[in-house]
């Protein structure tokens, strides 16, 4: 008896002390989570050999300052984010502390993330509760060029410095005059113009203005806009007014002007640059002007300035049957072009007096589709357009846009774009647009769903053609296509092509200094495919949104391409550093 109660008060204590054990193992604290040791992306990727020159992208994927202050507040055991303090010193080229007008700082972190500076002195900035990594840095004032520099918070210090340079503004004047020394506007009333209005234009450009090469607009650094108006008076004389609305030039009352003075170039660029002079779309002259040089002048005959007239015909008929189409008109976007005002009988059209250059244009005539038209004219050519076929009603685009999980995807824009090419330069104009939902089919009497029933994305009375299909929505995307427009149905009877979207990623462009103005990222997708056009903002930061895939981008710098480079969306967010 006594034996057996021993060994009942043994298994009772056993018991016991597995029960403990077991507690205490339930309510250890869980350890931390394993850090993600994989490195940062760090490769070096060069372009194709057969695109021009090459770019070094290196892509690295850092956390946003957003993103981070939300990781260590959604999990305790994150610990507290360490912030940290910047002072930024702005010097000056002069090597004197000056005091000029408007002295403004900014930053920018490496996914676009604006941030203000607190002033400490006259030319003392602060940027403080700022977490660590790289930053830009732009300092502006009045009369200066920006200054841009490259900062980096370290996170061993709690205070970091950096120092920007501010450099005085390169402006040149621009003086234009006839060999006798009289203002451009003399010259103008004694040229053959076919026009009552001349305009003239001068840019500055990195490199010599070509006929083959691209737009004086894709290439330049600054720009000086001036219109005269040209009247004939009673006595039959030639007479000229300024009818400048707006202008780029700047106007400074603080240097010296003379008669002759056509307005002042402001650039942003150093080395020698060109600047070329253009009258109603031709290049009449060019100069190169180099650092220190304070104007450029360009001398004009009224010969010079006497451009050949220019002639754009077509032939409007129906597309059925090709039957002539009378009273359809050509309308240049930006010109006041005169000659027939409508086509004939026949559905020839003629129009004159259109200035050179690159040109929009449409077709229009009622009860018809207005076609949109491109195309680039030369001083004095006569251009034929050839036979222009109208449609009565336009093209149908229908689509079932869904979402990964293949629900329908509200509230998602689409664009239709227009490929432009001229002179192996490739543009695009958007010309329709529509969102997921509008246009919907009912769904047949009887049917009881909640399932849409036809297509919920309809793009209607697009002309007929081939167009690129791009989402317009951030927060999600899909693989843009070339989709075609020729024939127009009243009703879908046939399957809609399903468009599946999916969420995007931040994805930034850093780009390495100097910067020229207009600098252009161009993001394609694998199959080549524009997927965004990107403009450079002053930090050399520009963002976008895009779906984790495989792309390829390229720069477009003084209007000439760089060659291509591949890389990869994997993180988010994403961010691709550019050194040239």
């Amino acid at each position: 008896m006594r034996k057996s109660t021993i060994l009942v008060l043994v298994i009772v204590l056993a018991a016991v002390a597995i029960f403990l054990a077991q507690r205490a193992m339930l309510t250890r604290p869980a350890p931390p989570p394993a850090r993600d040791a994989s490195p940062d992306h760090d490769a070096a990727l060069t372009a194709a050999p057969d695109d021009g020159p090459s770019a070094e992208l290196n892509p690295v994927a850092t956390p946003s300052r957003t993103e981070a202050g939300r990781q260590a507040a959604a999990d305790p055991r994150v610990p507290s984010v360490r912030l940290h303090k910047l002072r930024i010193h702005v010097a000056y080229s002069s090597g004197r502390d000056e005091r000029p007008s408007s002295l403004e700082v900014r930053l920018s972190n490496h996914t676009g993330a604006l941030y203000p500076t607190r002033r400490k002195g006259p030319n003392e900035f602060e940027l403080v509760e700022a977490l660590p990594g790289p930053y830009v840095v732009v300092a502006s004032a009045l009369n200066m060029r920006n200054g841009i520099a490259r900062a980096v918070i370290s996170a061993d210090t709690d205070e970091s410095e950096t120092t920007v340079t501010l450099h005085p503004e390169r402006v040149v004047r621009v003086r234009w005059r006839g060999v006798d020394g009289k203002p451009i506007s003399a010259v103008l009333a004694r040229a053959s113009i076919a026009s009552t209005f001349a305009p003239l234009v001068v840019y500055a450009t990195r490199f010599p203005l070509t006929p083959e090469g691209p737009s004086p607009e894709q290439c330049a650094l600054a720009s000086l806009h001036t219109r005269f108006g040209l009247r004939t008076d009673e006595q039959g004389q030639r007479t000229t007014r300024d009818e400048s609305i707006h202008s780029s030039s700047t106007k400074r009352p603080d240097l010296a002007s003379t008669p002759d003075t056509l307005g002042f170039l402001t650039v942003d660029e150093d080395g020698p640059l060109w600047a070329s002079a253009f009258c109603c779309g031709v290049l009449v002259a060019e100069q190169q002007f180099l650092p220190g040089d304070e104007e450029v002048v360009f001398t004009s005959t009224p010969e010079d300035l006497t451009i050949a007239e220019t002639r754009v015909t077509l032939r409007v008929v129906d597309d059925v049957g090709e039957v002539p189409i009378a009273g359809a008109k050509l309308v240049v976007v930006g010109e006041r072009a005169s000659g027939s005002e409508t086509s004939d009988a026949s559905g020839n059209l003629e129009v004159t007096g259109i200035f050179a250059g690159d040109k929009h244009a449409s077709v229009e005539v009622d009860g018809y589709h207005s076609p949109q038209l491109s195309f680039r004219l030369a001083p004095g050519q006569t251009l034929d357009l050839g036979k222009l076929r109208l449609h009565r009603e336009g093209a149908q685009l229908a689509f079932d846009v869904k979402d990964e999980r293949g629900a329908e995807a509200t509230a998602t824009g689409f664009e239709l774009l227009q490929f432009e090419q001229h002179d192996g330069t490739r543009a695009l104009r958007s010309l329709y647009s529509a969102s997921v939902g509008r246009g919907r089919q009912n769904a047949p009497s009887g049917v009881q769903s909640q399932v849409p029933v036809g297509p919920n994305l309809v793009f209607r009375n697009a002309a007929p053609g081939r167009y690129l299909l791009r989402c317009t929505t951030n927060a999600v995307s899909c693989e843009p296509r070339v989709v075609e427009a020729y024939e127009f149905t009243r009703t879908v009877e046939r399957s809609a092509p399903v468009i599946v979207i999916k969420p995007t990623v931040l994805v930034s462009f850093v780009l390495d200094h100097p910067i020229s103005a207009g600098t252009l990222v161009m993001v394609e997708s694998r199959q080549g495919l524009p997927v965004r056009e990107l403009t450079v903002n002053e930090f050399g930061v520009v963002t976008t949104s895009l779906v984790r895939d495989d792309y390829r981008v390229h720069l477009v710098e003084h209007g000439r391409k760089t060659g291509w480079v591949a890389f990869k969306v994997d993180s988010d967010p994403y961010v691709f550093e550019i050194h040239r």
